[in-house]
């Protein structure tokens, strides 16, 4: 290549001897496209904020699978190389639709957000297969001497990765990790919020687990597409001989704790968002405004630490009840939200001294006389919190309130061993 000093063209020469001209422009725009793409590829995007708009820094990775592990840590470290010279404050980890990939990736991402030793995963059961074990290999020939070199894992660290990578088809083998320290040069100690949804599965469902283990950050969405302890790995397909029918198998399980079991139950967000028909049809996502909630009130969620257990329920299933509907978001949300604290510590306080008269030295007419007047001050204080809700609930989003709180009874009450299924009070 050769270009002289104000050169409007390049001339390249080609490995046949042909020789050609790109106007400098054209070729700029090329090298420019071409890094886009493959930017792209490996699954990062990061969205920086508009000047006058809220200055939340978006990072969505749309699988920790996509392309090059090379690129999407050099995507992943010039991100936060920027966002650490930006000075913004909060990040959003979109996590959504991301049905997950390599465990090195995931690994990644948590060490440019938390400094602080941590142990990810805890172990790992693999039973080999051909593909497995042919994914393993590649993988370790092309990241072992470059990890080594960029991150400083010890050689005895790689180790257990050879041994599994070398494990014969059809064997089973278990490798448990040690507790490591970030070794990025970038890392993001502001404030993050994640987002997620029931496609968010695997590596997301792993990532989502360290993240809320550790109390990193808030979590908006669905429930995600595993649990707290661990999650499935290393996929296989398989086809039916009959059929032809293709199955995917999982041939590993990741734990994430030393309970060494993958548990049924989901990990729940602080706040559950649902979209709407409304939504789909105008093109809104309510997680954006979910995201705008979280910035200026970040104390607002199922993550408080309320006095009472019945107040974090009512507060919790207003959330849930309430997770399609645009109407609660904002103003109205944080005005329930502070209602429900007021009263908590009203409730709470009639709650202890209720417990403090049961183990006085009373007589037992006196006790219960004390009690009772207690509880129906308790009882007053809960009606006036749910009057003062109510009231600043919009008129379409009362009547579910009302159902919430005053749920309908049977009209008939009926006893004893009978067959439910034919009966119509329990159908009810």
């Amino acid at each position: 290549n050769s270009c002289g000093n104000g050169a409007i063209q390049v001339s390249i020469k080609s490995v046949d001897d042909d020789e050609f001209e790109y106007p400098i422009d054209e070729f700029v725009e090329k090298t420019k496209k071409e890094k886009k793409k493959s930017e792209k590829k490996c699954g990062v995007e990061w969205v920086w904020p508009e000047k006058g708009h809220t200055p939340i820094v978006f990072l969505k990775i749309k699988s920790f699978s996509k392309g090059e592990y090379r690129a999407y840590y050099k995507e992943l470290n010039k991100g936060f190389k920027q966002l650490k010279r930006s000075g913004h404050s909060h990040l959003v980890i979109d996590l959504r639709g991301n049905l997950g990939g390599e465990a090195s990736r995931v690994e990644t991402l948590i060490n440019f957000i938390y400094k602080d030793e941590i142990r990810y995963p805890y172990s790992l059961v693999l039973k080999m297969s051909e593909e497995a074990q042919s994914d393993l290999n590649s993988v370790y020939k092309g990241l072992t001497k470059w990890m080594v070199k960029k991150f400083s894992h010890k050689e005895e660290d790689l180790e257990h990765f050879r041994r599994l990578a070398n494990l014969e088809v059809g064997g089973i083998d278990t490798l448990y990790f040690s507790p490591e320290e970030s070794s990025m040069k970038h890392i993001f100690e502001g404030e993050i919020c994640l987002l997620m949804d029931g496609l968010s599965a695997s590596g997301s469902v792993s990532f989502a687990s360290k993240f809320k283990s550790i109390n990193r950050g808030y979590i908006i969405g669905e429930p995600c597409m595993g649990s707290m302890t661990g999650t499935y790995a290393n996929p296989i397909w398989r086809s039916l001989p009959n059929s032809g029918v293709s199955v995917n198998l999982s041939s590993g399980i990741f734990f994430l704790d030393s309970t060494m079991q993958v548990g049924s139950i989901p990990i729940n967000p602080n706040r559950f968002i649902q979209w709407s028909g409304n939504d789909m049809a105008n093109g809104i996502d309510p997680h954006i405004e979910a995201v705008e909630d979280w910035y200026n009130n970040p104390h607002i969620g199922n993550h408080f630490e309320f006095m009472n257990k019945e107040s974090q329920i009512l507060f919790s299933e207003l959330e849930t009840v309430y997770s399609s509907s645009r109407k609660y978001d904002g103003s109205v949300r944080e005005k329930v939200f502070n209602h429900v604290v007021k009263y908590d510590s009203c409730i709470s306080e009639y709650s202890r001294k209720i417990k403090d008269v049961e183990r006085s030295d009373a007589i037992e007419d006196e006790i219960l006389k004390k009690v009772l007047e207690l509880q129906g001050l308790k009882k007053s204080c809960s009606e006036l919190r749910n009057a003062t809700i109510k009231l600043d609930l919009p008129l379409d989003l009362r009547a579910t309130f009302d159902e919430l709180i005053a749920p309908n009874r049977p009209a008939v009450l009926h006893f004893g061993i009978h067959n439910r299924a034919d009966c119509n009070v329990c159908k009810k």
